[in-house]
Order: C-alpha cells, then sequence, then structure tokens
C-alpha cells in the first residue's frame, strides 16, 4: 500500500498531486487547511473509497466551509475519529451523522419532524 503527504507549500502539493497521475497512490494523509485549498483534487478528480476523518467534532457544524468541502468528497464509505463528546445535543449529532449517511440521515431527519408534530396534534 502506497502513501503521501499532502501538505506544504503550493508548489509541493501540486508536485505530489501531479506525481500520481497514474492513480498508483493509496493513501492521502492531509491536514483541513490542504483539504481546503486543494478541494478540487479532493472533490472533483477522484471517487475516493474511504474518507476517514480525524478530529470529527469539528464537522459539529453542518454549515462550515470544512464541512461543505469535506461533504463534496465522493466516498461511499466514511468515518469520523473524535474523543469529543456531543454533549447531548441533538443537532450536533445530526450535523455528524448527515456527513456520514447523507441519505440516511436525511430520512431520520423528515421522520423526526414529521412525529414530532403527530405528537404534537395528538
Amino acid at each position: 500500500m502506497t502513501y503521501v503527504r499532502l501538505q506544504g507549500s503550493a508548489a509541493e502539493r501540486w508536485r505530489v498531486i501531479s506525481s500520481d497521475s497514474d492513480g498508483s497512490v493509496d493513501v492521502y494523509l492531509t491536514t483541513y487547511e490542504t483539504i481546503l485549498s486543494e478541494e478540487a483534487f479532493f472533490t472533483e478528480q477522484k471517487l475516493w473509497h474511504t474518507l476517514t476523518i480525524d478530529e470529527g467534532h469539528r464537522l459539529k457544524k453542518e454549515d462550515s466551509t470544512l464541512s461543505l468541502a469535506l461533504g463534496r468528497v465522493q466516498a461511499p464509505f466514511r468515518m469520523l475519529l473524535t474523543g469529543t463528546p456531543l454533549q447531548n445535543n441533538l443537532h450536533e449529532l445530526f450535523a455528524l451523522l448527515h456527513f456520514l449517511l447523507p441519505k440516511v440521515s436525511a430520512f431520520i431527519c423528515v421522520s423526526v419532524h414529521l412525529s414530532a408534530r403527530v405528537v404534537a396534534v395528538s
């Protein structure tokens, strides 16, 4: 399994990206800042197999620039790593679920919303 670190100056990042024209690199290790500055590479160039995010609690705000950029990365398998608790906040939980499973979490949000209406009417 081959891997590269994608970080540094714009010239260094370009050197790493252009050296993988044949798709031989299996894993890219990078930073949040690099994801934002090289978003086109991560969102338009490839279909990724797995997207693993460390410090996943940074995605608790679904409308942040980082959450939106990472949400555009095409990957059928997503994993969040975090040691930070959710602190009893359903909004944060749904934001993380939406990142992990966008189609499923949209259904859950609609179901919860409709259930709340039914309970309120009863």
